[in-house]
């Protein structure tokens, strides 16, 4: 006989005496009842119609055990279900989709969506948006990302479902401020959380097109550090002193240095250029787009001084400059550790020589889409918006006059006592 379920009263319920189970039906929800084993195990179920295979038919639903699921957690259940059934949905199927997909959201945790993540970028690239990636990520390019992504290694037994943006703002805040002693602190820290938080953004966005989250978390964090860009030149006495310094030091990765002050090209670019890159007669250097950053193709007209460093280096092996013959010149830190101490020359990098070089060649009046041109930039004024489609000049010969011009400027600069 049906009778309003208490909490009380089924904590004083009795195991049946003679009989495997017994059924305490609930007057306040109808279908709900408390199943007593013979053992004492309570357990709520529900027993309601549905379309089962096109017709309407009773189903029991299973709806947790007493104490651990209260009579109220039962009741809601129970309503729940039970308008699905209205609804022609399956409460049993419905809940089996539920717990797959608490199951599956268990699984997607931090570090198992960062793994796939890195993994997906390495073997095929990741393109932005809806765009497919081009290539697959270089090297650095994995590892740079990698890096940025341990920045968020202790959320990696969480959900990737159960990260907001709150927890994004405590993890850059901490970025920023955990980051080693420097002289120059919270332009390294600001530098390193805007970093990481660029990378975590590009894999929320990748997570939403995989469609292992809804949306990403961090299209809601507003306190994002500003990536503080480095502006620093390189003053005409400064040039001088290194200039000379690698004199002093010798070899070719110290020559490699100069050819980098004269040609403003990527570090890579010209430490791992080959002979067969090299067109001595024409006086260019050819990049094709696997030795670029931009993945474009680029040549590099060298000046006179440029060409005369390349062409006295010793022909030990495919690369230009090389001691072993067998690989390009390594070890560039310690050689600028070695320079910085014979020029006295402070906080510079060697990224540094590009940037002076752009600098320089708009003080000396050269085009800037030619400058633009000569280290191989897709964007910027001439190149921007509809320009940037439709601009394909290479400007061959204004930027053979621009690096020559550069190369006599810096000849000057080095040579003057």
């Amino acid at each position: 006989m049906a009778k309003k379920l208490t909490s009380k009263g089924i904590e004083r319920i009795k195991p049946p005496v003679g009989r495997d189970q017994k059924e305490h039906w609930d007057t306040e929800v109808s279908g709900l009842g408390l199943r007593v084993g013979a053992k004492g195990t309570k357990a709520f179920t529900l027993l309601t119609k549905t379309l089962v295979n096109g017709k309407m038919k009773n189903v029991r639903v299973t709806l947790g055990r007493f104490p651990a699921t209260t009579l109220a957690d039962a009741r809601a259940t129970a309503i729940e279900n039970k308008t699905l059934a209205q609804q022609g949905t399956d409460p049993r199927k419905a809940k089996q989709i539920t717990e797959r997909e608490k199951v599956k959201a268990s699984r997607l945790t931090f570090s198992v969506c960062r793994d796939e993540f890195l993994e997906t970028g390495k073997r095929y690239g990741i393109g932005r948006g809806r765009k497919k990636a081009k290539s697959a990520w270089r090297e650095k390019t994995l590892k740079d990302n990698t890096w940025a992504l341990s920045k968020f290694n202790a959320w990696n037994n969480l959900s990737i479902r159960d990260i907001t943006e709150h927890d994004i703002t405590d993890a850059l805040r901490e970025i920023e401020e955990s980051v080693s002693e420097t002289k120059n602190r919270n332009l390294t820290g600001a530098s390193s959380a805007h970093r990481s938080f660029e990378v975590l953004n590009t894999m929320m966005n990748w997570c939403v097109r995989k469609r292992l989250i809804d949306s990403s978390p961090c299209q809601f964090v507003d306190e994002v550090p500003e990536k503080l860009q480095r502006d620093r030149t390189l003053e005409d006495d400064e040039m001088r002193a290194i200039w000379k310094s690698c004199d002093v030091h010798g070899g070719p990765l110290a020559d490699c240095l100069k050819v980098l002050i004269l040609t403003g090209q990527r570090l890579k670019e010209i430490s791992e250029m080959t002979w067969a890159e090299v067109d001595l007669k024409k006086s260019t250097l050819t990049l094709d787009g696997r030795r670029t950053k931009n993945g474009l193709p680029h040549i590099v007209p060298l000046s006179p001084i440029a060409k005369s460093i390349i062409k006295n280096q010793e022909r030990i092996g495919e690369f230009v400059f090389s001691t072993k013959g067998t690989t390009p010149v390594v070890g560039f830190s310690k050689t600028k550790k070695s320079i910085d101490r014979k020029s006295s020359v402070r906080d510079w990098r060697i990224h540094d020589f590009r940037r002076t070089m752009v600098t320089g060649m708009n003080e000396m009046g050269i085009a800037p889409h030619v400058v633009e041109a000569v280290v191989n930039h897709i964007s910027g004024e001439a190149k921007a918006e509809v320009a940037g489609i439709y601009n394909k000049a290479q400007y061959m010969d204004a930027r053979k006059a621009a690096l020559n011009d550069w190369g006599v400027h810096v000849e000057k600069i080095v040579t003057e006592k």
